[in-house]
């Protein structure tokens, strides 16, 4: 899911915290939406894959965006970040985008 650059910058996240579990798929974003699981971060994802996650993570009052924080949709190149913390959102970008 992680190659070149986005190997890289999810490495560098990676490195900031305390536990990376792979796999979960959209249990994962529940996860997330029941505040049980902080981020989701994926990669090369479809809309089919995260459109319908949009409204689960936004009903929770949580925050999905893409790897540079602009809001995803169809046009969206498949890079996915779900939180349900916005500074903690905030702080993840940065890390993401830290060139």
């Amino acid at each position: 899911m992680f190659k070149g650059k986005d190997k890289t910058k999810f490495e560098r996240l990676k490195k900031a915290v305390k536990l990376t579990a792979y796999g979960g798929d959209c249990y994962s974003y529940g996860l997330v939406a029941r505040g049980l699981l902080d981020i989701v971060i994926e990669a090369d994802l479809k809309p089919h894959d995260f459109c319908a996650l949009i409204p689960v993570i936004e009903g929770s009052h949580g925050i999905i965006t893409d790897w540079e924080g602009n809001k995803i949709n169809l046009n969206s190149k498949g890079h996915v970040v779900a939180c349900g913390d916005k500074k903690l959102h905030e702080q993840i970008l940065e890390l993401l985008n830290d060139n």
